[in-house]
């Protein structure tokens, strides 16, 4: 308490030795009478400020304008092999704090770096100025659009594809089940082929154990167009399709025609190579017809030898056999083929053969008339004798007379 009195009473001596000093001295303040206010505000708007036509600058102005994102330069489009890995790199440059999120269809797959899409085969990687989309062991249902989008002000969006690589598919369209058109000759057929695959296959078609007809010039395309279809143009027809990856697609149709027979005849003779003995005459009736022909062998002139014929079917070639011929077998055959669609016949004249041996009545025949022949060659002779001898008396009985 002392030390506070002590205090104030120094302080009191302190403030009266001042006062009296400054009432000492001879300092006078002067005012200068040639000041003069001069208002200069002006306060247009009555709100208790100046206004100037100096700018201060604002704080907000100082600061440069943030970049709006915009998307780099990738590949848009990814091809990859099926089963393989597919990759798809979104850049986006001034990304700063917006976020890349990922769509399919419609549906989100990611949502910045967090995977929304509930399949272990996707995957999402991030840097500061790209997202990228990973998928494992693709699939078909993989392959199309996938979105990259990225929310600023208005949203930014980029569409990116991934194309699978497939084997082709192939297949002939409305092809019957039995895998056979049946078409009557002279009548138009038309046949479409399509395939499938990545990339695109490319098609052709060929026929089985046979060159491509004459009318199908454009064999690389996806149709076969017959506008009078022949029975030459029948038979087993593949169209392939190709692509580049895997092998070869191949689907096959069948065309039969229906058409009347046609036939070729021919005899053909089958020796004993050790004694030249004929012990076969074949005669062969080669028969094309769809439906099947029924194919019959007649003679004209003299009934087929039943005991020594036998009739046989081989490869479409209607056989008659006659074993042990003879010379009486040569003749005119016909062999005659009939279907729904008609009816035609051929004429073979077997020709002699020198092979071929005589039957025992014609050999007892010859020997007859080759006695014959004889008999009467000698009656001939003796007559001839007579006659001579009677001539020569004649002719010496006259010449005693003389």
């Amino acid at each position: 308490m002392k030390y506070l009195i002590f205090f104030i009473i120094c302080l009191q001596i302190f403030t009266t030795l001042g006062a009296a000093s400054y009432e000492d001295d001879d300092y006078e303040y002067v005012y200068e009478d040639d000041y003069e206010y001069v208002d200069d505000c002006l306060d247009a708007d009555d709100d208790g400020y100046c206004e100037t036509d100096e700018e201060y600058p604002d704080e907000e102005l100082d600061e440069e304008p943030e970049e709006e994102p915009e998307f780099g330069e990738d590949t848009t489009t990814v091809r990859v092999d099926m089963g393989n890995t597919a990759r798809i790199t979104c850049t986006v440059i001034n990304l700063g704090s917006s976020v890349v999120s990922w769509k399919k269809d419609g549906s989100f797959l990611s949502l910045g770096g967090s995977l929304l899409a509930d399949d272990p085969r996707i995957s999402i990687s991030m840097t500061p100025s790209s997202s990228e989309l990973t998928i494992t062991l693709v699939k078909g249902e993989d392959a199309g659009d996938y979105v990259c989008q990225v929310a600023t002000t208005e949203i930014m969006a980029k569409t990116f594809t991934i194309e699978i690589k497939s084997p082709p598919n192939v297949k002939i369209v409305n092809k019957p089940e039995s895998s056979t058109y049946t078409v009557k000759e002279g009548s138009a057929l038309t046949i479409l082929c399509e395939g499938e695959g990545d990339p695109k296959p490319t098609l052709s078609w060929k026929r089985l154990n046979s060159q491509m007809p004459a009318s199908q010039n454009n064999q690389n395309s996806g149709s076969l167009q017959f506008s009078s279809i022949s029975e030459n143009e029948s038979g087993t027809y593949q169209c392939i399709a190709g692509n580049g990856f895997g092998q070869p697609a191949v689907d096959s149709i069948q065309i039969l025609v229906k058409h009347k027979p046609t036939i070729y005849v021919q005899e053909e003779y089958v020796e004993n190579k050790e004694n030249n003995k004929v012990e076969l005459l074949q005669l062969i009736c080669s028969v094309q017809a769809y439906p099947a022909a029924e194919t019959t062998w007649t003679r004209s002139d003299n009934p087929l030898p039943e005991e020594r014929m036998n009739i046989r079917d081989e490869d479409g070639r209607h056989i008659l056999e006659i074993s042990n011929p003879k010379q009486s077998d040569v003749g005119v055959y016909t062999c005659e083929a009939v279907n729904s669609e008609g009816k035609v016949y051929a004429v073979l004249n077997v020709k002699e053969n020198e092979n071929l041996p005589a039957e025992e009545a014609e050999v007892a025949l010859k020997q007859l008339k080759e006695e014959e022949e004889e008999t009467s060659s000698s009656a001939n002779r003796g007559q001839f004798l007579v006659g001579s001898l009677t001539y020569v008396l004649v002719c010496l009985s006259l010449r005693a007379q003389l």
